[in-house]
């Protein structure tokens, strides 16, 4: 009898939904002091675990580059984000869209020294890690080589740990982006920059026997920050992220604040 004539008295499942969506997309104080931070800077190194904002961020620091004009290159190294960040970006910033590219890293490379063949994946390790290695030397050399060409006053770098993986690492292709795009004019009175984001926990080795060790361009960097709130996952996976590493019963820092969720029935 009441709830037809006091609206929200009773809110309904899909206003849960829409207010959690909310929450889930809401940047934190945390994230946006580092925002803000960023914008007095030509580079920096950002780490966090799994849903302190990271991605969040990036993607905010984008649309506020593009929306100054800038020509923006966010760097990633999974196609599955990459296809996500794009179209997601282009229908919620439909006017800015034209301004960033996202590429993998990958991609990036293609352009400076030409595509895998097609049977790359049917050949030996070995053979491939040796093409791979002439690839990135190759595009280095030409991002070297041909400063003016590069078309980007911002570089964002997301995914950044896997940037320590053997062959990407000794080509020094972070560095050589790092330097050509901090080094170029920028016509709109802001500074050129680069910026990565990792997470320390998530590094990866191309073969077994070499040793996981953070990229240069992140151990040498002159300005790091750290995220430790989380502003995505539920309480449940924020706590899962850390297991292992706090040891006990002692709680991340990242998982206050955090949604509850449900757990999922498993039939």
């Amino acid at each position: 009898v009441l709830a037809p004539r006091i609206p929200g008295l009773c809110p309904s499942k899909r206003v849960r939904v829409d207010f959690d969506e909310i929450v889930y997309r809401q940047l934190i104080r945390e994230q946006m002091r580092v925002l803000d931070f960023l914008d007095g800077q030509h580079s920096a190194v950002i780490n966090g675990m799994a849903g302190t904002g990271k991605t969040f961020v990036a993607i905010e620091r984008t649309r506020r580059c593009a929306a100054r004009g800038e020509r923006t290159l966010y760097l990633c190294f999974n196609t599955a984000l990459r296809d996500y960040l794009k179209a997601d970006f282009g229908n919620v910033h439909r006017a800015l869209a034209g301004k960033v590219d996202f590429k993998t890293l990958d991609d990036f490379v293609a352009a400076y020294a030409g595509v895998l063949p097609g049977d790359f994946l049917k050949r030996p390790k070995e053979e491939r890690l040796d093409l791979q290695t002439a690839r990135y030397a190759k595009a280095v050399q030409r991002l070297r080589a041909e400063p003016s060409q590069f078309p980007y006053t911002q570089v964002i770098v997301d995914e950044g740990q896997d940037c320590a993986i053997a062959y990407i690492e000794q080509s020094g292709i972070m560095d050589a982006l790092k330097e050509t795009v901090t080094a170029k004019k920028n016509k709109t009175g802001n500074d050129s920059s680069f910026f990565m984001f990792y997470d320390a926990f998530q590094l990866v080795s191309f073969r077994s026997d070499d040793l996981a060790e953070l990229p240069r361009v992140i151990r040498e960097s002159d300005c790091k920050l750290t995220l430790y709130k989380n502003c995505r996952n539920t309480h449940s996976i924020a706590n899962a992220e850390a297991r292992g590493i706090l040891g006990g019963d002692r709680e991340p820092e990242m998982a206050a604040g955090a949604l509850p969720g449900l757990k999922p029935d498993v039939v």
